[in-house]
């Protein structure tokens, strides 16, 4: 985790994974600065783990993981 956390290992996520960088200061891949400027989900990780049953039980009952229909 120290390493990851650390600036080569965010310049790594970020050069091969095309990855936005946690920490501050670390370029961000071309790829990715293509996309534009960085808008972060207003939702909170609460919130997500909150609803993770639900979200698995729908991906169930509508079938997500067998693939497209036609």
């Amino acid at each position: 985790m120290e390493f990851l956390a650390s600036d080569k290992g965010q310049q790594l996520y970020a050069e091969v994974n095309n990855e936005y960088p946690v920490k501050e200061g670390v370029p961000w891949s071309k790829l990715v600065q293509s996309w534009g400027s960085f808008k972060p989900d207003p939702i909170s990780r609460n919130e997500i783990a909150r609803l993770r049953k639900k979200a698995s039980e729908l991906v169930d009952k509508v079938g997500f993981d067998d693939g497209p229909s036609s």
